[in-house]
């Protein structure tokens, strides 16, 4: 078995800081449209009670949605990649923070791609796209691809 893995591979196994990691850029486009809100309605003269309840609101949703989809975004991200004989298996951030496995896909099927910048595979019903710049042994990586097709 050979594993490669990339530059997204959690070096701590504390969950919810790296959920809240993944979720800053969400958090900050978030709340910047909260504010924008709450100044249209201070410009607009609503009444304090009316602001405290938008604002409190706004938070707890902004906070559950940028929650929700930093864990999106760990589940699609590729954390590691593992070759097996004549199969292959990548995994996720949220699954390897889950001690999860993931099933193996057979490497002829794989249709493996690329252009020497990013590398396109179809794995699971998906199209996943491998960056160079994630991964510090792409060349290997696209090797076991290629060599794969057979």
């Amino acid at each position: 078995m050979t594993s490669f893995r990339s530059r997204f591979y959690p070096q701590s196994t504390n969950a919810f800081l790296l959920r809240q990691e993944s979720s800053l850029q969400i958090y900050a486009g978030l709340a910047a449209v909260l504010m924008l809100g709450i100044m249209v309605m201070v410009v607009s003269g609503k009444s304090p009670t009316v602001l405290l309840t938008f604002s409190l609101v706004g938070v707890v949703l902004a906070i559950l949605m940028g929650n929700s989809l930093g864990g999106v975004k760990l589940k699609r991200t590729p954390a590691e990649i593992f070759f097996l004989e004549s199969h292959f298996s990548l995994i996720s951030v949220q699954a390897i923070l889950n001690e999860e496995t993931e099933d193996p896909f057979p490497l002829m099927y794989a249709n493996a791609s690329t252009n020497g910048q990013v590398l396109q595979f179809t794995y699971h019903d998906q199209v996943m796209t491998l960056k160079r710049e994630d991964w510090e042994e792409f060349d290997l990586i696209c090797q076991w691809m290629q060599a794969g097709r057979g």
